[in-house]
């Protein structure tokens, strides 16, 4: 593909989290888009800016990861998009956890929800009604 304007990178902004983390070729297009939403920029353009976490091979793995996440379901909604990256975070955050471990920080988490239900409630309400 060619080169993003900045028009079309400013595209993304409503995709890009403030205070991002950005890997760029340095190409200028993509400044408007870091000072708007105040994120890290880092330059990888050649071998040269490597080290050992700003380094091209990890993007291209991470992006092969996400890749291979998604094959798994045979497409991915983009209705849905949000939902399967929310999954793909939360598989990676506890990959390496036993059980046990997990479940406590998810209890933990659960605790500071303002939502909660029975399982039970799922076929017979909607659970997330106002007045539920």
């Amino acid at each position: 593909m060619a080169k993003p304007t900045s028009e079309e990178v400013m595209n993304l902004e409503s995709h890009i989290q403030e205070k991002s983390y950005i890997w760029t070729d340095g190409l200028a297009s993509y400044n408007e888009l870091i000072a708007a939403k105040k994120c890290d920029h880092k330059i990888v353009k050649d071998y040269k800016a490597y080290d050992k976490v700003n380094h091209l091979n990890n993007v291209n793995s991470f992006h092969e990861r996400i890749k291979n996440q998604y094959n798994r379901y045979k497409g991915v909604s983009t209705k849905y998009i949000n939902r399967y990256a929310a999954l793909f975070n939360f598989q990676r955050e506890f990959a390496d956890m036993d059980d046990i471990e997990y479940l406590l920080i998810i209890r933990a988490r659960l605790r500071k929800c303002l939502i909660f239900f029975y399982i039970r409630q799922i076929s017979n309400e909607d659970i997330f009604a106002p007045n539920s």
